[in-house]
C-alpha cells in the first residue's frame, strides 16, 4: 500500500472533480477508481489545518491515525486513489477508536 502526501494541486483537482464524494461531520472522503494502480489503493491524507490544531504534535497524532485506519480498512479498496480531507472539528475525536469508528463508516458507503 502506498500512502503519500498530497503535493500536487493537479491531483486534489482530479481526485475533487471526477471522484466519488462521501461525507460525515469529521471526513470529507473522495474515491476514483483506477485500473493502473495494480490492485494497490493509494491513499492522499489532505494537511490538517493550524486553526483546528494549534499544536504540530497533535496534528501529527490525528494524520498517523488517520493512515492507522487505513491500513485496516485497505482492504476493500482496490485501484483507488483515496482523498481524506479532516474537517475543522476533528479535534473532538480525541481517542483512536472515534476516529476509526467515524472512518469504517465512510468507507462501508464506498
Amino acid at each position: 500500500m502506498t500512502i503519500k502526501i498530497l503535493s500536487t494541486r493537479k491531483k486534489i483537482i482530479n481526485l475533487i472533480k471526477n471522484g466519488k464524494k462521501f461525507e460525515n461531520n469529521y471526513f470529507k472522503l473522495y474515491v476514483l477508481k483506477s485500473e493502473s494502480l495494480n490492485n494497490k489503493p493509494v491513499l492522499y491524507v489532505a494537511n490538517i489545518s493550524k486553526k483546528s490544531i494549534k499544536k504540530s504534535s497533535l496534528r501529527n497524532l490525528y494524520k498517523r491515525r488517520i493512515k492507522s485506519v487505513f491500513h485496516k480498512l485497505k482492504k476493500n479498496l482496490k485501484n483507488s486513489e483515496i482523498l481524506i480531507i479532516p474537517k475543522n472539528n476533528l479535534y473532538l475525536l480525541d481517542t483512536y477508536k472515534k476516529i476509526e469508528d467515524n472512518l469504517s463508516n465512510l468507507f462501508i458507503m464506498v
